[in-house]
């Protein structure tokens, strides 16, 4: 048996390219642009000179490779001819033949999203799985079906093209197909800022998307920034996109359902898809949950310079799915876990499972301030325990008087230059244990009977205006940042009256991560406990995983 092999993924943009043993090792990956320049004629021989080059740097043989496996975005036949790749701007072309005659190596060609799921049911996130569907999100939007282990590949090698399927019946603008109202117009890369620049033309209010070259990856940040176009956009594209996997996906029956795509709820997925459970992860909006909007995590282990929490949250997604893990982005509408198999109602559909994670998390009480939002992340903290080591020997201003206000003062007065206390009133309401520690702090002041007004900045926070609630006189404080700790408001709405809630609303689980309900656990900020951090969220989704499976594994 040869020793390497080649795999060649040609998308709209760029060319990917990665040479392989043949027991599936990648030694080297690499990218060239997809010229597409008359009708793309020299996207086939520059993907043989990338050929060529790489086995010129290895000192690899022409007879020591096995073969070139070529992924086309669009239909290609059982002699490895694409009918037409709209996005390459090709019609008729012998792919497999032209490559073995520009190479000299054995090549083979399919659709892209064909191939990508076939790679997955060998050695991926479907490994082992014999009916599979694949979608691929790019310049354009692929898809790859697999029924009992056989690629669904169709009479004309069309089979799976889901990027065609008309979701938008209104459309009055063509698709690179002829069509109108495909998937492929909203819901790929090109598509995604296609609906961005339409909402711009008729929206009135501040965007981060003005303004400048409006991508996919523009949107997305402005998304991870909160900006309210780009969530109306991002959310549109959700609803396409489910609309179209709900058209073709059928109806399953998963071991697990987790409610929620922050950390405790993709570490609980993580596990039980590793212990063979087929898990389904249903996210409102995006992965990672409210870490997704922190700009640096700086204390979740193995990240030395810190991570974006948006990408974390999406490496998380990454990991889970990569053992099977299914994630449906869709709005969680009703439940009923007393039942058995409990149901799941979601914008997309409903669902049953043997067991229920709830992992939605909880989100910070704001101050209500106008650019409080918008000044999150730069300069605006809603936990120091996460974001204090970016103010060392710097001045910050805490607003709250709870526990977590006084525990975040005792924290930053040890880091920061100078920290405000800023209290509504002229005592603190946290335990009285602090007290002794808080008056030792020497760069700790107290601003009593007062509330911060107004966050002063320029791109950053730069000071606070506070209002004496006494005499109503308005003073600034100048500040690098801002840390509220006026309490969390756990997302349990969905589930009260049915799981025991604390006065505060969170789940009444112990570290076992049980409800009262059998068959029904909870992970991550919103249940009780002393620490709320990411690696805690996570460290319970392990936790939950263990009692899952013996759960089901004695059938009670």
């Amino acid at each position: 048996m040869k020793k390497y092999c080649f795999g060649i993924d040609v998308g709209g943009t760029s060319v990917k390219c990665g040479l392989f043993q043949t027991d599936g090792v990648l030694l080297d990956r690499w990218e060239i642009p997809t010229c597409v320049e008359n009708c793309g004629e020299r996207i086939l021989p520059d993907i043989a000179q990338a050929v060529k080059d790489k086995l010129a740097e290895y000192q690899i043989s022409r007879d020591e490779v096995e073969g070139i496996g070529v992924g086309i975005p669009g239909p290609v036949d059982e002699s490895g001819n694409v009918i037409q790749a709209v996005n390459l701007f090709w019609g008729f072309k012998r792919v497999t033949a032209e490559m073995e005659q520009m190479t000299g190596i054995p090549a083979r060609a399919g659709n892209d999203a064909n191939v990508a799921a076939l790679g997955e049911a060998w050695n991926g996130a479907a490994t082992g799985k014999k009916n599979v569907v694949m979608v691929t999100l790019g310049t354009g939007v692929g898809g790859g079906i697999i029924v009992n282990g056989k690629i669904l590949s169709g009479s004309h090698g069309a089979g799976g093209e889901i990027g065609h399927i008309n979701v938008e019946p209104d459309e009055t603008e063509p698709c690179n197909c002829g069509n109108r109202g495909c998937l492929e117009q909203v819901a790929s890369a090109t598509g995604l800022a296609r609906l961005a620049r339409k909402a711009l033309e008729n929206y009135k209010g501040e965007s981060l998307l003005r303004n400048q070259e409006v991508t996919a990856k523009a949107v997305f940040d402005a998304y991870k920034e909160r900006d309210e176009l780009a969530k109306t956009v991002v959310d549109q594209f959700a609803v396409y996109l489910g609309r179209a996997l709900a058209a073709i996906a059928c109806v399953t029956d998963p071991d697990v359902i987790v409610i929620g795509g922050g950390p405790g709820g993709y570490g609980a997925a993580l596990y039980t898809s590793r212990a063979n459970l087929t898990t389904l992860v249903v996210e409102k909006f995006a992965p990672g949950g409210q870490m997704g909007t922190t700009e640096i995590v700086e204390n979740y282990p193995g990240f030395t310079e810190g991570i974006n929490g948006f990408e974390l949250g999406m490496q998380m997604k990454q990991g889970a799915e990569r053992f099977g893990v299914e994630t449906k982005i869709a709005e969680v509408q009703s439940v009923d876990l007393e039942k058995q198999p409990k149901v799941i109602v979601t914008s997309d559909g409903t669902y049953e499972a043997k067991t229920v994670i709830l992992a939605m998390g909880a989100y910070p009480r704001e101050l209500g301030l106008p650019n409080e939002r918008e000044l999150r992340g730069r300069g605006v903290s809603y936990c120091a325990t996460c974001d204090g080591m970016f103010y060392r020997g710097k001045t910050v201003v805490i607003v709250g008087g709870g526990n977590t206000a006084v525990a975040d003062a005792l924290f930053l007065s040890k880091i920061c230059k100078k920290v405000y206390l800023v209290h509504r009133r002229d005592e603190l309401r946290a335990s009285k244990t602090y007290m002794d520690s808080l008056n030792e702090a020497e760069n700790l002041e107290f601003i009593w009977n007062s509330e911060v007004v107004e966050v002063l900045a320029d791109d950053l926070v730069t000071g606070v205006k506070v209002k004496n609630k006494e005499n109503c006189e308005v003073s600034e404080i100048d500040c690098d940042g801002v840390f509220v700790a006026i309490g969390n408001v756990p997302n349990t709405e969905l589930v009260k009256g049915q799981i025991d809630l604390d006065e505060g609303g969170y789940v009444l689980a112990d570290e076992t991560t049980r409800t009262n309900i059998p068959g029904v656990y909870a992970v991550g900020d919103l249940r009780k406990k002393p620490l709320r951090q990411i690696v805690t969220a996570v460290a319970d989704g392990a936790v939950a995983s263990k009692y899952i499976e013996e759960y089901i594994a004695v059938g009670e």
